[in-house]
């Protein structure tokens, strides 16, 4: 079908970039995409008027396969998936407005996620607060089958590093997901580094003003204490056969001492 893009998903689903929204194939289950649009991140930009696509990424939340939709239900996590717009935003490249997840309801703390990309080079963006001082920055650079972790409480946002390319990622959430705090971003006017296409056309960035200094580490992902899970199998595949593996996802108290002094 014109508009598909569909490289190598674990799962049947294909991001329709025509209709802007993912489809499900046989075998496989999803809501209706949500989308989200330039005018839901003008806040967060470093030009605010900046001009740009109309629609920057649609979001699936809560997807698999029918056959797992039982044990998905019958668990603390969620599996959702994201595509993103090529392009630019005047000079940043498409990303979402930034966030910090807002704490679970029964464990009262910010749950931590996982991001697997499918397609295309994202970047995930993460500093620790989301504050004047905003403590250590980190830009993450993934491909294909690669996988980033944000740790509880964080600030981050997910960037399509290519302008040319749609992007697509999946990740695993908290399924008593409550929603995102938004104020301290929109308060700074975004993280506390900018993403930004030079002339070279290269992914570069700049300092949000609104915040004190901080140094940013840009990187490649690292070998997590997950990682051997994964040697074999994807994240999807890897959830459904063992999904307490991740119960980290819901509570981050499980792996308290993996977040002591944590690179992503």
């Amino acid at each position: 079908m014109k508009g598909e893009t569909h490289e190598t998903y674990p799962l049947p689903i294909v991001f329709d970039t025509t209709r802007f929204r993912f489809q499900f194939q046989e075998g496989a289950f999803g809501p209706e995409s949500e989308v989200r649009r330039l005018e839901d991140i003008r806040e967060s930009l470093s030009v605010p008027d900046a001009e740009g696509p109309e629609k920057l990424y649609a979001i699936s939340m809560d997807v698999g396969l029918e056959k797992d939709r039982a044990k998905i239900a019958g668990s603390n996590l969620m599996f959702c998936v994201v595509g993103y717009a090529e392009g630019k935003v005047g000079d940043e490249p498409i990303r979402s407005q930034g966030h910090v997840h807002s704490p679970s309801p029964g464990t009262k703390i910010s749950p931590p996620e996982i991001f697997e990309i499918w397609q295309g080079t994202a970047v995930i963006y993460i500093q620790e607060r989301v504050e004047r001082e905003p403590g250590r920055c980190f830009a993450v650079t993934a491909k294909p089958h690669q996988i980033v972790v944000c740790p509880p409480g964080w600030g981050h946002m997910v960037v399509n590093a290519d302008t040319q390319s749609y992007m697509v990622f999946a990740a695993i959430c908290d399924r008593s997901y409550s929603g995102f705090e938004y104020e301290n971003v929109k308060k700074y006017r975004g993280l506390a580094h900018y993403p930004k296409i030079n002339s070279y056309n290269i992914l570069d960035w700049k300092k949000n003003p609104n915040y004190l200094d901080s140094l940013l580490i840009e990187k490649s992902p690292e070998k997590y204490w997950f990682s051997s899970i994964l040697d074999n199998a994807g994240l999807y595949e890897s959830m459904i056969r063992n999904p307490e593996d991740f119960n980290w996802i819901h509570d981050a108290r499980f792996v308290d001492k993996q977040w002591e002094n944590f690179v992503p």
